[in-house]
Order: C-alpha cells, then sequence, then structure tokens
C-alpha cells in the first residue's frame, strides 16, 4: 500500500521526534495493478512533478509540517530512504539535467520495479566476453489508443532506465514504429513513426542505435487509399539516419542496410531491410522484399576475408522480417546458410543472378538472427531452400522480439501465415495488462562470445529464453 501523510500524522512524527528527520527507511513496494501506482517524485500526489514537490520534501525533511506527503512517490532514487538528495533530483529533472536517478522521476513506480528488475539481470549476465543490448519492435503507434500510447511510453521509460542503470552496448528498433494500416494517409504514417521515436528518445539518445524499417512502414498496403507509398529515401531519416556509427551501401546509402563492427568484441552486426521495396510492383501489394541489389551487398558484408582474425569474429543478424518470411526474403537465407556452412552457389532475383562462394574464404561464427514483425517469443532454426529446391531446416537460429504495442499479440497464431509449412505462432501468447509492468514488451540480449549463449531477457509480458549457437 502507498505511505500517504496527512498534516496531522506529520505533527505526530515531529513530536515524537527529539530531533528533525534527517532521513526515512522505506519498505519494498510491491505494486499490483492500479491501485499502488504512482509517479516517481510526485511528493505532494497531485499527479504532477512541480517545483511544490522539492519543497514538500525539504519541509518534511527539515520537520516542518506539510499538508500531504506521499513517502514512497517522494522517494525520488529509489534507495528506500527519503533525503535531501531526492529533493535534488527533482531539481535537476525540473531543470532539464541529466543526472543520477532523474530518470526515474515522473515515471510509474511499476516502470522503475520492472526497468530496475530487468537492468540487474542485465549486470549479473555481463562479463568480458559478453555484449548487451536492447531489441524494440511492432510499436505500432495510434493516436487514438491510449493503452498503446501509454505502452510505448513506458517502454521508453524502462529502455531508458536498463540503458542508465546497466552496460548496454547498443539499441535495436526492428521496424513498425506506426499503425499504418489501409486507410493512414503517407504523411500521417511519418507522423506516426516520429511519435513513436520521440517517446523512446530519452534512453536510445544515451547509446549506439541500429535501426530498420518494416512493413508497415512503406504503408504499400494503403497504396489504393494515397495510390503511392513510402521509398526507402522517405524512411531513412526515421531508421537509417540514427545508425550514425554504422558502416552503409554508400551508393544505395538511404536504402537503410548497414553493419556496424564491434572491434572490441569482434562482433559484426548486419542490418539487412526485408522491405527495400524498390523492386516492387505497388499492384502486387508486396509488403516485404529483399532487392538484388541489397543481396550483392549482404554477400559482401558477410566476407571477413580482409580481418586476418576473421575466424575469432561473430556475425549478428538483425531485420524486422525473418528471412524465410517468404519468396521475396528466402534468398537472404539462402545465403546467409551458405556462408555458415562454406558453401557456394547462387540465388536469382529479379532476373539478376547473384553468386557466392564462401566456400574458400575465411569466415566468422554466425550467432543468429533477431527479428520482429510475428509479434510473439518464437525460436526456431532459419529455413533455406537448396540447390534441389528442397525446403531444409539449416542450423542458423531466429529469434523474434515480441510486439510493444498494447494488442496483436502473437497474431499469427490467430491468423496464420503460410510459407512453406513454416509455422511462425508461438505455442503460448502474451498478453499485456494496463497498469502494471506489464503493460508493453522489449528484449534485452546479452551474448556470451565465449560460452556461444544468446539470454534474451523480457522486460514487460512474456518470457526470458536462453539460447546455444
Amino acid at each position: 500500500m502507498k505511505k500517504l501523510l496527512s498534516f496531522s500524522t506529520v505533527i505526530l512524527i515531529i513530536l515524537f521526534s527529539v530531533f528533525p528527520c534527517s532521513s526515512f527507511e522505506a519498505e519494498d513496494i510491491q505494486p499490483v495493478g492500479d491501485s499502488d501506482a504512482y509517479l516517481v517524485g510526485d511528493a505532494n500526489a497531485n499527479g504532477e512533478i512541480e517545483i511544490i514537490d522539492v519543497t514538500v520534501i525539504s519541509r518534511y525533511i527539515a520537520g516542518f509540517s506539510v499538508s500531504v506527503i506521499d513517502l514512497d512517490a517522494a522517494d525520488s532514487d529509489t534507495d528506500g530512504s527519503l533525503s535531501i538528495i531526492d529533493a535534488t533530483i527533482i531539481q535537476r529533472y525540473l531543470a532539464e539535467i541529466d543526472a543520477y536517478a532523474t530518470y526515474y522521476v515522473g515515471v510509474y513506480n511499476y516502470v522503475v520495479d520492472e526497468g530496475k528488475r530487468v537492468a540487474e539481470k542485465v549486470s549479473q549476465r555481463k562479463n568480458a566476453d559478453t555484449v548487451s543490448f536492447i531489441a524494440f519492435s511492432d510499436a505500432h503507434y495510434h493516436a487514438d489508443t491510449k493503452e498503446i500510447i501509454d505502452g510505448i511510453t513506458h517502454a521508453g521509460q524502462g529502455m531508458d532506465i536498463i540503458i542508465s542503470s546497466a552496460d548496454i552496448d547498443f539499441a535495436a528498433v526492428l521496424g513498425d514504429n506506426g499503425w499504418q494500416d489501409s486507410s493512414t494517409s503517407l504523411d500521417e504514417g511519418l507522423r506516426q513513426i516520429q511519435a513513436t521515436n520521440d517517446l523512446i528518445a530519452s534512453g536510445m539518445e544515451k547509446t549506439a542505435n541500429l535501426r530498420v524499417p518494416g512493413n508497415h512502414c512503406s504503408q504499400i498496403g494503403a497504396y489504393y487509399t494515397n495510390r503511392d507509398y513510402h521509398r526507402n529515401a522517405d524512411l531513412y531519416p526515421y531508421y537509417g539516419a540514427y545508425n550514425t556509427q554504422a558502416v552503409f551501401d554508400e551508393e544505395n546509402r538511404r536504402r537503410g542496410y548497414c553493419y556496424q563492427d564491434f572491434s572490441e568484441h569482434k562482433l559484426r552486426v548486419i542490418c539487412l531491410n526485408t522491405s527495400d521495396l524498390e523492386d516492387i510492383k505497388p499492384a502486387n501489394l508486396e509488403s516485404h522484399d529483399i532487392s538484388a541489389e541489397q543481396l550483392k551487398w549482404f554477400c559482401s558484408a558477410l566476407d571477413m576475408s580482409k580481418k586476418a582474425d576473421a575466424a575469432k569474429w561473430q556475425i549478428l543478424i538483425l531485420s524486422h522480417a525473418p528471412l524465410d518470411w517468404s519468396d521475396n526474403t528466402m534468398p537472404a537465407s539462402v545465403i546467409l546458410n551458405a556462408y555458415a556452412s562454406g558453401s557456394q552457389g547462387s540465388v536469382t532475383k529479379n532476373d539478376t543472378e547473384i553468386r557466392y562462394d564462401f566456400s574458400r574464404s575465411r569466415r566468422a561464427a554466425v550467432i543468429g538472427q533477431v527479428h520482429g514483425h510475428i509479434h510473439d517469443y518464437k525460436v526456431d532454426n532459419l529455413r533455406y531452400i537448396d540447390n534441389d529446391g528442397q525446403t531444409r531446416i539449416g542450423g542458423i537460429s531466429r529469434i523474434a522480439v515480441p510486439n510493444a504495442c498494447n494488442g496483436r499479440d502473437n497474431e499469427y497464431k490467430y491468423a496464420p501465415h503460410e510459407y512453406l509449412d513454416i509455422d511462425f505462432a508461438d505455442e503460448v501468447s502474451y498478453h499485456k495488462t494496463v497498469g502494471t509492468g506489464k503493460d508493453t514488451s522489449f528484449t534485452v540480449f546479452t551474448v556470451d562470445l565465449a560460452a556461444r549463449k544468446v539470454y534474451a531477457d523480457c522486460y514487460g509480458a512474456g518470457i526470458d529464453r536462453v539460447i546455444s549457437y
């Protein structure tokens, strides 16, 4: 229960104290739903963070009377005690000075609790051989749905807490920031993407970013409404432009695919654009594609032959859709599996043959593919099509990142997507709960490069997973 003290209660505390109170040891709070929810820093419990909250805390600590004080909310650094530091943190928050614990202020206690829980788990997993990153996907911002907006807001705050508290190497946004259905105008679609970017900005600005667009972003599904759709160049400012430390195919920079080397960890992260629609005819309404140009670039990005220690490196793939989602994305899965096995061959895309030969090159180990789109926690092996046209189960894992939006959970369980009899649905659906730390979902990955394990820790509604590779 929240501890809300009235004027008379404060007077009794003062009367029974020989000296003014200098600190207050708060209980550990285990909030359940809305009844125990409060904004950290809202000392006078009026639903706002204002300078009066600083005054209330300062007066209480000095032993002066206050009309109302919420002792839980007043503990703005959430360390379980009340001191002048808590008032100072609120002052810094109001002055927009980013400093110790200001990322808790103005955040609901259940978001803080969930963020601290995940940050602690990630910190315990870290060692000299690990890389940690956040993966956030499928926010599907909708201006008329408060539950979605609140969930995205809380995801952004949770990511800020984790990035500020744990050693996070980068943060990934895997597309579909907007709702962008068949009736959404092109301008409104871009506003939805930007609205999500704004809501998650506070934490994302503190670490390296890797972002890719998703199938909703192009709005090709609304082609017959708008008679047009977003090209890669239109979407680049909302995704690719955030990848400031990445290496792009400069001739096709605005297509958004790129890679970033984390040399201290001998890790290359390759970002693929699975909605690269430059070669698609709009009338087909096909929202997933990896162009021939991108496939050629992918082969070169996998090539580690210029690195003398290539065998000590590892590769991680990020994208929105699974690489075995459709005929239009499958060639990338074929190439990746060929790389992992050290084989040679070719794929054909739009009458263009892309040949590859990984049989003699120095190769890195493939960690797997991390993707969004399917709105669940499915872990499976990428399928590929062999030279005889047979569908095979490869040895590379694909790991799904859940949808951040409230609703549409595990949607391919209820509306199956059929391609080569591949089941993209999860056995269990993890639904969001409004007013709790489970009103959204994203994943914090810690990859132990030496142990060859991926720890996928869930923030919000869902489960933790451990994947060996």
